[in-house]
């Protein structure tokens, strides 16, 4: 619990600094949150109304198919930036930013708050944002109530 509410004073702190400062400072900041979702397309059977000792046949698709879905939301704005790719790793989450990256001025800063999948982590990843304005902040583990994304998928 305490590293969750380190997190949002720290958010809130960057928030206010950011709206205090806004006429001094010579660039945006941007607040963002990212995630990767990957539903399937088949039916699960849980329970139903079945008499006991009858079987019932479950309709249901020929295959186990899923689509992978890697999106993030701004805090403020609510826009977001969203890629269907084949595989979410580091390449394709390095695709995403530069989309971002894509969609500011090159002054802006933009924070991204992520979960902690591996695809964050990679060293790839670390390489290329090392030459952006992109400041990746991660979410405590087991904490996606404090991923607005996460309300979105």
């Amino acid at each position: 619990m305490h590293g969750k509410i380190s997190l949002l004073r720290h958010f809130a702190f960057a928030k206010i600094a950011c709206v205090q400062s806004r006429g001094k400072r010579k660039f945006r900041v941007e607040t963002d949150f990212g995630d990767g979702c990957h539903p399937r397309h088949q039916s699960i059977p849980a329970y139903g109304w079945i008499r006991r000792g009858k079987e019932h046949a479950l309709k249901s698709n020929s295959s186990r198919q899923h689509v992978n879905i890697n999106g993030l939301i701004n805090i403020d704005t609510h826009a977001t930036c969203v890629d269907f790719p084949e595989t979410v790793n580091a390449k394709t989450t390095i695709r995403l930013f530069k989309k971002l990256i894509s969609r500011h001025d090159p002054k802006t800063v933009i924070h991204v708050f992520v979960d902690n999948a591996r695809y964050y982590r990679a060293a790839l990843l670390r390489e290329f944002l090392s030459h952006t304005k992109i400041r990746l902040h991660f979410l405590p583990t087991y904490s996606p109530n404090l991923n607005p994304i996460e309300r979105l998928w």
